[in-house]
Formats: C-alpha cells, sequence, structure tokens
C-alpha cells in the first residue's frame, strides 16, 4: 500500500521526548540485532536476557507514549519521527489514516 507521513504540526515534542525516543529506538534496534543475529545455540540464560531487555525496552516505549500523549493528547494513530523531530500519521491514497500497518516509515516520503 503506499502511504505518505502528514506531519501533526499542532503536537510538539520536546528536545527531552525526542532524546530519548531516540534513546530508547537505538536501544530497540541493537536488542533485535542481537536476537537476530545470535547463534541458534546459544545458551538459554542469553535467550531469557535477551527476550527480557526487549520487553523491558517495550515498556519504557509504551510509558514514553503514554507520558507524550497524556501532556499533548495526540492521537493513539500517531508516530513519531525523532529525525524530523515531530509526530506524524500514516495516510493512505485516499487520504485516510491507518494505524494499523508496520512497515519502515523512515523510507515513506511527507504529504
Amino acid at each position: 500500500m503506499n502511504f505518505k507521513k502528514r506531519k501533526l504540526t499542532e503536537y510538539e515534542l520536546t528536545k527531552d521526548e525526542l532524546d530519548k525516543f531516540r534513546s530508547i529506538s537505538v536501544r530497540m534496534d541493537n536488542i533485535e540485532t542481537t536476537i537476530n543475529t545470535a547463534a541458534k545455540d546459544s545458551p538459554e540464560a542469553f535467550w531469557s536476557a535477551a527476550f527480557k531487555h526487549k520487553d523491558g525496552l517495550s515498556v519504557e516505549l509504551r510509558d514514553w507514549w503514554t507520558e507524550v500523549q497524556g501532556r499533548l493528547h495526540s492521537p493513539d494513530e500517531a508516530r513519531c519521527d525523532p529525525n524530523a523531530g515531530c509526530l506524524f500519521v500514516l495516510v493512505d491514497a485516499n487520504g485516510n489514516i491507518d494505524s494499523t500497518s508496520s512497515v519502515d516509515t523512515n523510507a515513506i516520503d511527507w504529504e
């Protein structure tokens, strides 16, 4: 499906919020890489620690969103682009907001 990103200009993130989001995102990417490149016969303790760390980061990201949405009252469909420093939504070719697709938003152009 063809999507565009629509900036939500009415919601402004602070530098601290963006820094925290970036930190969580980098750590999530790192643990995903670690999990995906680990030897399948790695010790059980490795897998347990890796997935526990991933779960902790998911909670941290959820808490970040809860704080941001509580402060800004942004829509549930909002996503964050830390490079552009803003919240955005994905819109399809008909202008409908998409909240269910899981796509790499880095490759999607802005409206």
